[in-house]
């Protein structure tokens, strides 16, 4: 059984994540900016904000796995780079093996061909913002960690989220 800590755990993939874990009865802190309206039998439910350090210090600590489930709009639109380096140094220090859930737009459509972040012109501009900042966190970011941390990057296709459920 594992110690799995998800932030941005009542969030669309973080839901997802932190059900399932706990289905299969590892041992699941969730962390939030809001309590959930169902809370998930057996999991550890925490309010805090994700660009606080100190409300994201308390449930890594002690995790073998750290999930970072968030969105680079809303609340962390500014911040978003900044708290998930937070969350890798923090998940480093814990020993912890982190996973981050992101967009689709740093991938390729295909070997050798340029990433989808490239070409933004059938991308509504509101998003580009939140786009390159998915995109920075894994092309700069995750790389610039210390060999000491283990990370995955997981990248939903285009169309995974709350606007296109199943």
């Amino acid at each position: 059984m594992s110690r799995i800590t998800v932030i941005g755990g009542t969030g669309y993939a973080g839901s997802a994540i932190v059900a399932e874990a706990a289905a299969r009865g590892h041992q699941v802190t969730s962390l939030s900016r809001s309590l959930p309206d169902a809370p998930v039998a057996n999991v550890i439910h925490v309010q805090g904000d994700a660009t606080d350090e100190a409300a994201l210090s308390a449930p890594i600590e002690g995790a073998d796995f750290v999930v970072a489930a968030l969105a680079p709009r809303g609340p962390l639109a500014g911040t978003f780079r900044e708290v998930n380096r937070t969350v890798a140094r923090l998940a480093d220090a814990a020993g912890a093996t982190l996973f981050v859930v992101g967009g689709y737009s740093s991938l390729r459509p295909a070997p050798g061909a340029d990433r989808f972040v490239t070409d933004l012109s059938h991308i509504p501009a509101e998003l580009h913002g939140e786009i390159l900042a998915g995109a920075a966190l894994i092309l700069e970011d995750l790389p610039a960690t210390p060999p000491s941390l283990d990370w995955v990057f997981v990248s939903p296709a285009l169309g995974f989220g709350a606007h296109a459920p199943g």
